[in-house]
């Protein structure tokens, strides 16, 4: 009730926010799908969880059923309550890089305690891979992403996993619970999660727009509880306290109690779109 009493509170600006397309009632569907594939998100603000549907829409992302990214509770130690932290996932930075233009492959690879791998770097860079073929692989000891470009060039990017969980503690502020348990897709998936690292390290080898960057850059991993027609330009704050809302209207979408009518919202509408 308070998640729909918020889209209907904000109509007005969640219609300016919206990208041409996603409609009103994708965007609601998307919110409450992602509710029912983790109940945890009731937990969190419903102004948070508004912000990270159309965050991510903006970059073109979904995080269901696409998996382009997740929906991760995050624990406001200074309001004592969870808001909702947008995480880009390793499929939705790939999506984001394929759409330059000038790639012409990108992929990336975990590599395995019993895997062969040999890197060199320098003036004639080396990356070759060899998976264990017999038994088990093993525990993962690294990851490396290779973009091939339309020009004929290529990038490879290598790191151990050491350093990857490394740059996990140091960067991802989500990753632990209130407990200091692995919550969200680093405990679910935890090498795609290890892929996305690398991929992110190597961005700045990688063809994109500076508005597409800049977007990214201000939206992966952070906390936003308002909306506006570029979510790039929303602080991402450790609130105080979450206003009140307005009372929810006795009207709710029936999708959200398991019917598949199409929920109506007529943000659109509202700024004759």
């Amino acid at each position: 009730m308070q998640i729909w009493g918020f889209l209907i509170s904000r109509q007005e600006a969640i219609a300016k926010a919206l990208p041409k397309h996603m409609t009103a009632d994708r965007m609601a569907m998307v919110a409450f799908s992602a509710i029912r594939k983790n109940p945890k998100l009731l937990s969190c603000s419903p102004q948070s969880l508004v912000a990270s549907v159309i965050t991510a829409s903006q970059l073109g992302l979904e995080p269901v059923p696409l998996g382009h990214c997740d929906l991760v509770p995050y624990w406001n130690d200074k309001a004592k309550s969870y808001d909702l932290q947008l995480q880009i996932g390793y499929r939705g930075m790939l999506a984001l890089d394929r759409r330059s233009g000038e790639i012409s492959d990108l992929y990336g690879q975990i590599v395995y305690a019993n895997d062969a791998v040999e890197v060199e770097y320098g003036l004639d860079r080396k990356l070759i891979h060899r998976p264990a073929e017999d038994g088990e692989r093993g525990d993962p000891k690294g990851a490396y992403v290779v973009a091939k470009f339309k020009d004929g060039g290529c990038f490879f990017d290598y790191m151990t996993w050491q350093e990857v969980l490394r740059r996990r503690d140091t960067y991802s502020k989500g990753a632990y619970d209130r407990s200091g348990n692995l919550q969200g897709p680093w405990k679910d998936e935890p090498e795609e999660m290890g892929l996305k690292t690398v991929l992110r390290h190597a961005w700045k080898w990688l063809p994109m727009s500076v508005e597409m960057r800049r977007m990214v850059e201000e939206s992966d991993g952070a906390v936003k509880v308002e909306v506006a027609p570029d979510m790039a330009q929303v602080t991402d704050i450790a609130r105080e306290e979450i206003p009140a809302i307005e009372e929810a209207p006795s009207t709710m979408p029936q999708e959200a109690s398991g019917s598949r009518e199409q929920v109506s919202l007529d943000l659109e509408g509202k700024e004759g779109a």
